[in-house]
């Protein structure tokens, strides 16, 4: 910078006589320019780290003598936006903290030193930094099922990618590890597989998504397995494949007790040669504990309804999966236990006699239990039934969804690739599902069981010898139900280990 100074200096001397006639100089006042002073030192090596869900730290090197003091000024709107001054601080100092700020929120700062009645100098180069998520809170730690705990958190956060959980063995002050991580949103997941007697410790923290830091840890909790017996429950859902054994004479062919008439009582024991029937057989084949199976298959319906593909019910008049009634889907309601018992709304017809039908077997999923979902084979069959693979892939993403939303864990959902179906309104319509089936186990981590690899060498465009079926190209035999109760049950036993 230049400055223009008046100032007093000897530029010449005029002769005065003083006392004895000796002269004497004397100063003539003039103005002069004086040579610029040294431009003040812009501040450098800026920095911006963030500290908390509300707090940004800055510091910088001052390269300045005599400042008064430093502005920082500060940018929402990314490095490139408009910057407004935040604060003004005294001389010497090389940081300062901004708080109250909103969390996973991206602030940019620049920094220049500043004297009183002087310009000020350059500004540093900028630094960004994006405040931490909110950490989880109130994190639970339950269990009133044998070797299994259940976490519940709020979600305080906005923006997350998901959840990370870890676990210690060793208490509270122990070694901590990552246990799992689930989807953003989710509040709550199941710990299974336990060992009675052992105390088990968690906590919590949002993941950041793209450039949000992560956010610190959920307080600790801790629990011990119930000393209660084992009981796995599994609820079946699907369609006529899963519903009954359409090989057998109407009069005696009964329906699962949700399904078209004649059907079962809730408490009926469950027909030897159906596909509830044979995990059952299978799992006690297996294992001593007890299992419960509960049928909701229903006869010819879909993954859609309500908007999601397809008509909202089938023409006996089943709800499709995700048709709602009274505010709450099929899948909602027989899956999750939701609004229980829940009613599908059915008409009173032949097939439904007496109207709707309450989902009186219908449970609260908890961490030993599953769902297995087979659908898809209708849903691109005839004339009104013309959903893409895309939708099948749409609906039962969304189950997976729903399920893990709930805090259950993705790999006690078990999902199957199709069977072939001879009446298919495209010769690829199964064989493009089942693309579709797989990938979706591979991104979401579910359990996927290759039924149509084995009942299929076209991965289910047509079957691979006509004994796969009951003679009529759509419903595979008793010998295909038998391998799909064994390959429930030893999933299921592989996840629920015996033990203490």
């Amino acid at each position: 910078m230049s400055l223009t100074r008046k100032v007093l200096v000897a530029v010449g001397v005029t002769a005065v006589l003083v006392g004895c006639g000796e002269p004497a100089l004397a100063p003539e006042s003039v103005e002069t320019p004086e040579l610029a002073t040294a431009a003040l030192g812009a501040p450098t090596a800026l920095a911006a780290t963030s500290v908390s869900p509300t707090a940004i730290n800055l510091t910088w090197k001052d390269n300045a003598t005599g400042e008064s003091g430093f502005e920082v000024w500060r940018s929402t709107a990314g490095a490139g936006g408009t910057y407004t001054l935040r604060m003004t601080i005294g001389a010497n100092v090389r940081k300062w903290k901004d708080t109250g700020l909103t969390s996973a929120k991206e602030y940019c700062y620049k920094v220049r030193a500043t004297v009183a009645g002087d310009a000020p100098s350059a500004f540093t180069g900028t630094a960004c930094a994006t405040t931490w998520l909110k950490p989880p809170a109130n994190l639970t730690a339950t269990s009133t099922v044998a070797r299994a705990i259940t976490l519940a958190w709020a979600d305080k956060s906005i923006g997350e990618a998901g959840f990370e959980i870890w676990r210690s063995t060793t208490g509270t002050g122990g070694s901590y590890s990552l246990l799992k991580v689930v989807p953003a949103n989710v509040v709550g997941s199941d710990d299974a597989g336990l060992t009675g007697g052992t105390q088990y410790c968690y906590r919590v923290r949002a993941i950041g998504a793209a450039s949000i830091p992560s956010s610190a840890f959920s307080n600790t909790a801790c629990a011990t397995p119930a000393s209660v017996p084992l009981v796995v429950r599994i609820v079946l859902f699907g369609d006529s494949n899963t519903d009954r054994c359409e090989e057998l004479p109407p009069a005696t062919r009964r329906s699962s007790y949700v399904s078209v008439k004649p059907r079962l009582a809730p408490d009926d024991p469950h027909p030897s040669c159906s596909v509830p029937g044979k995990v059952q057989a299978a799992w006690q084949d297996e294992r001593s504990e007890t299992i419960r199976v509960v049928n909701h298959g229903i006869a010819s319906t879909t993954t859609g309804g309500g908007g999601f593909g397809g008509p909202n019910r089938s023409s006996s008049g089943s709800p499709n999966a995700r048709l709602k009634v009274g505010g709450i889907t099929r899948f909602e309601g027989e899956v999750l236990g939701r609004g229980y018992p829940w009613s599908g709304g059915e008409p009173t017809n032949a097939s439904f006699p007496t109207g709707p039908i309450l989902r009186v077997n219908a449970f609260q999923p908890g961490p030993n239990d599953f769902v297995y979902v087979s659908m898809g084979t209708n849903d691109d069959a005839g004339p009104t039934r013309t959903l893409s693979a895309a939708q099948t892939a749409a609906n039962l993403r969304w189950m997976i969804e729903q399920w893990v939303g709930a805090g259950r864990g993705a790999d006690h959902f078990i999902l199957t690739t199709l069977a072939p179906r001879d009446d298919a309104n495209s010769p690829t319509s199964i064989s493009e599902r089942n693309d579709l089936i797989r990938a979706l186990g591979d991104e979401l981590g579910v359990h996927v069981i290759d039924l149509a690899a084995h009942t299929s060498d076209d991965d289910g465009a047509t079957w691979r010898t006509p004994s796969l079926h009951i003679g009529d190209g759509i419903h595979y035999s008793e010998a295909v139900r038998d391998w799909l109760g064994e390959q429930v049950a030893q999933y299921l036993s592989a996840q629920v280990p015996a033990g203490p």
